[in-house]
């Protein structure tokens, strides 16, 4: 800007363009310092992240390494447990594991075989198919027909199958319950039936000539549990489901 007069009107444009360019100054000065702020707010905000990311990464790892060592606890119970479950069933070693199958398939995969109706007095055998069982516990028990806890033996008689014995000492059914994994197998919470044939009595033998017919009564009150046949000349006749 060019200045023709030197009186006070130009003195006062003077000062006008000074106050003009000092102001840009503290604007430029001004945006700068927002620039810088902008700047240090951006590193700021990327190391607050970072922080932020290592923090996450540190627990994550905390997480998995606490995770580990309670999978390994788990492993050294299991293991401790097994060994005590091993003498009673050394068919179940630990390559018969299948990790693939749920416990589910596995339960479903034992055999149990029901006995038929045993005397009394005599041992009941049951046979238990576990080849293609897994690790877990198999846990069996049985009851008498008063609900008491009978003493049982469990024997390998081969590989992968079991027997289950037991005296039968009462008449009636001893419920049997085969458990893996805690839970049954199914189809066996089942009885073993037990029965005295010395019981049985025969009376009142009648021969009817008119018809050649023999008809008899057959007591078998208080027998037990078992399949009453009647037979003629080898061949069965009738057959009667006792459970008393």
């Amino acid at each position: 800007m060019k200045i023709h007069s030197e009186g006070p009107i130009g003195i006062l444009e003077i000062g006008m363009v000074a106050d003009l360019q000092m102001v840009k100054g503290e604007m430029n000065s001004l945006k700068k310092r927002l620039i810088e702020a902008e700047e240090l707010n951006e590193i700021l905000r990327r190391e607050k992240n970072e922080e932020i990311d290592k923090l996450a990464l540190d627990y994550e790892k905390d997480v998995k390494e606490k995770a580990k060592e309670i999978e390994r606890l788990k492993n050294a119970l299991e293991e401790e447990r097994m060994a005590k479950i091993l003498p009673k069933f050394p068919a179940l070693v630990i390559d018969k594991l299948c990790k693939k199958d749920s416990v589910n398939s596995l339960r479903k995969s034992i055999v149990v075989t029901k006995p038929p109706p045993t005397p009394v007095g005599k041992m009941v055998h049951v046979k238990i198919d576990v080849k293609k069982a897994g690790y877990e516990a198999l846990d069996i028990t049985v009851e008498d027909p008063g609900k008491d806890d009978v003493a049982t033996t469990v024997t390998e008689v081969e590989s992968g199958i079991l027997q289950l014995e037991f005296e039968a000492r009462l008449l009636g059914n001893y419920l049997v319950h085969v458990l893996y994994a805690g839970a049954c197998v199914p189809g066996w919470n089942q009885s073993c039936g037990v029965y005295d044939a010395s019981k049985i009595t025969i009376s009142g033998m009648n021969y009817n000539a008119s018809d050649n017919t023999i008809s008899f009564h057959v007591t078998i009150w208080r027998v037990g549990t078992g399949v009453l046949k009647v037979a003629v000349n080898n061949e069965i006749i009738s057959a009667y489901n006792s459970n008393r």
